[in-house]
């Protein structure tokens, strides 16, 4: 079990609601890097160093995060995140560390993000499969 899933199981009825974020992320590629052969991965790197990112943060009400995209489309990336905490949601988007990630790719692409804030919901309201 990761350590959000841990985290939020011990902090048990403390959970009152919890918050859900869309992230849509549009990736326009740098120029010379649409022959890249590898560029889905690069992507895939990304969200990997983000997710791991987040998780290190510690108590910060990350639980739990997905993302989808189109095979075909390298251009588009969706992410469904959910936080127990709108506070420790909104200071990871502004963190330092999520902005050195996401600079560390500029050299591939530039990536227009925008967010929803969904509803807050009960926790037993939270799809995990």
């Amino acid at each position: 079990m990761s350590n959000s899933v841990n985290s939020i199981l011990q902090q048990g009825s403390t959970i009152k609601h919890m918050c859900k974020i869309l992230i849509k992320k549009t990736f326009t590629w740098a120029p010379g890097t649409e022959i890249i052969l590898n560029d889905r991965h690069i992507i895939k790197s990304l969200n990997k160093e983000l997710y791991d990112a987040v998780q290190k943060e510690g108590n910060n009400g990350y639980f739990y995060s997905q993302s989808y995209w189109d095979s075909n489309d390298k251009s588009l990336v969706f992410t469904d995140s959910y936080w127990t905490d709108r506070n420790g949601l909104e200071k990871w988007l502004n963190s330092q560390k999520r902005q050195t990630i996401l600079e560390n790719y500029r050299k591939y692409f530039n990536v227009d993000t925008t967010y929803n804030h969904l509803l807050e919901r009960e926790p037993f309201d939270v799809p995990l499969l």
